[in-house]
Order: structure tokens, then sequence, then C-alpha cells
């Protein structure tokens, strides 16, 4: 995604979304009990660009 919209901010407004819903169960969706902390949903998600 950040390769077709660099800017994109998507992953911030999923985590907005999220704790805006407090009643949404996390672990059904696959999320462990500290999402947050991981550094995805910190930073948003990298761009891996493979040299050849």
């Amino acid at each position: 995604m950040q390769y077709i919209s660099p800017h994109t901010r998507w992953h911030q407004r999923l985590a907005d979304l999220l704790n805006e819903h407090p009643e949404i169960d996390k672990l059904v969706m696959g999320l462990p009990n500290n999402w947050q902390a991981d550094i995805f949903w910190q930073n948003g998600p990298r761009i891996h660009h493979e040299k050849n």
C-alpha cells in the first residue's frame, strides 16, 4: 500500500477506529492484547524494495 500511496494513514485510521469502539473484540480479529505496542501500528507499514 505504501508503494501505491506513500502518504497513506490507513493504519492510523484503523487504530483510531478500533480505539473509538472498545466493544469490538480485537482477539477475534486476530490482534493480540498489546497490538498497539507493535511497531507497525506506531509507525505504519514500510516498503521493502528488493535489489537485484
